[in-house]
């Protein structure tokens, strides 16, 4: 049986395939996260966001820097996993890292209102 055109629904033009979110294009554009380094990725920036108390909303500029955070703790994970090997470990490299890191954490910080309240250090704080 042919089916007249006016039943038939084509598919709209533009959108084939995942959304931006799923493929993670909005967080780091041209590439798809979905692979396992893709999703720890998405893992470490979402932690950091929860960790500063800004994960329902991000600026441009704190998602920069949550981007080079989660960049530079994916490199911390692979320094101490060649440190844990026994292999040739490079330790200033590693503190190098670790000071990035609380460099950039310091500068989410400031970028969020109120200073970047850790939750983590306020809980702590109430502990006696």
């Amino acid at each position: 049986m042919v089916v007249p055109m006016k039943q038939r629904t084509l598919p709209k033009a533009g959108h084939h395939g995942g959304t931006r979110v799923g493929n993670g294009s909005d967080i780091a554009p041209g590439v798809d996260l979905r692979s396992r380094r893709g999703r720890r990725y998405k893992e470490l920036m979402l932690a950091e966001a929860q960790r500063a108390g800004i994960a329902n909303a991000i600026s441009p500029a704190q998602l920069a820097i949550l981007r080079s955070l989660a960049a530079v703790a994916i490199l911390i994970e692979q320094a101490e996993q060649t440190i844990a090997m026994g292999t040739n470990a490079a330790p200033r490299d590693y503190l190098d890292l670790g000071r990035r890191q609380q460099r950039l954490r310091d500068e989410l910080a400031a970028t969020t209102p109120g200073g970047g309240v850790d939750p983590l250090a306020v809980w702590l704080s109430k502990q006696g």
